[in-house]
């Protein structure tokens, strides 16, 4: 005699009227007792399987990149009228060449107020015809200008961190300028300083950076800007070097030797350590 449930055997009615096999799940017999007449009970449904640890598992995990260095950098990080008056340079410069990104033209507030004066009677629509051409006029004209007096951006001068770190990489720069920010994260300011010494690069920490170079060039966010030996820029390296700073190093232990360990990089630290294996 066969026992069924939802159209299937669950167990088989065997010698003293006893089930010998359980029930199956997931194709499986989950209880299971050949001798004694019982069934097995298998694990319930409110158990919680238990998985295997990571360690079993073999995950590979991506551990946070620091450096091991006995070198201490001290940035002095220039704020107040100071930083001021050399962002006001850099960004003079950057304006006169070329890097100021165009803003976007938005013309929904010229629909609305076509709008506003079409509901205002026949003449006021008139009128709005008129200012509407004249804007339209305007706008051609402003366009056509700015595509005529388009500026080759200098190549003495680069922005952004990335930029800043490949033309470091080929020697190109005498003078980087970051923004304070950049340099919070200890690894990164210890790779940055290592790399001053090997490029002999004059680095300068300032505060406000890249807030006031974002504004200034309708960009998101300005964290470096490199300058190469150009004449161009004398004047940039003139002033910086009169007003600022760059980072100093001083050796805080007693250690025999003063190399460097990169113990992990991974992530957006790749760059820095590509960077760090090059000293």
């Amino acid at each position: 005699m066969h026992l069924w449930l939802g159209g299937k055997v669950i167990g088989t009615e065997e010698s003293g009227g006893n089930v010998t096999k359980g029930p199956k799940l997931g194709g499986k017999v989950i209880g299971t007792e050949e001798s004694g007449g019982n069934v097995a009970k298998g694990p319930k449904r409110s158990e919680r399987v238990e998985w295997p640890s990571d360690a079993d598992m073999k995950t590979k995990t991506n551990d946070p990149h620091y450096l091991k260095c006995p070198i201490k950098y001290d940035w002095d990080i220039a704020s107040g009228e100071t930083s001021s008056k050399v962002i006001a340079k850099i960004s003079s410069f950057l304006q006169a060449n070329g890097f100021v990104r165009n803003k976007k033209i938005t013309r929904w507030k010229a629909k609305a107020k076509e709008k506003k004066e079409n509901e205002e009677g026949e003449a006021s629509s008139h009128h709005s015809d008129q200012t509407s051409e004249l804007a339209v006029r305007d706008k051609s004209s402003e366009i056509c200008e700015k595509s005529t007096s388009h500026i080759r951006k200098s190549s003495s001068v680069c922005i952004g961190l990335q930029s800043v770190l490949r033309r470091l990489q080929r020697n190109e720069l005498s003078a980087i300028f970051i923004d304070s920010s950049v340099i919070q994260p200890t690894a990164i300011a210890t790779t940055l300083g290592l790399a001053s010494q090997s490029f002999k690069t004059n680095f300068y920490a300032v505060e406000g950076l890249s807030d006031a170079l974002s504004v200034s060039l309708n960009m998101k966010s300005v964290s470096a800007v490199g300058l190469t030996n150009s004449a161009d820029v004398e004047e940039i390296r003139s002033i910086a070097s009169l007003l600022l700073v760059p980072r100093r190093s001083t050796l805080f232990s007693t250690l025999n030797s003063t190399s460097t360990e990169l113990i992990v990089s991974a992530g957006k630290g790749g760059q820095f350590a590509n960077l760090l294996r090059d000293l």
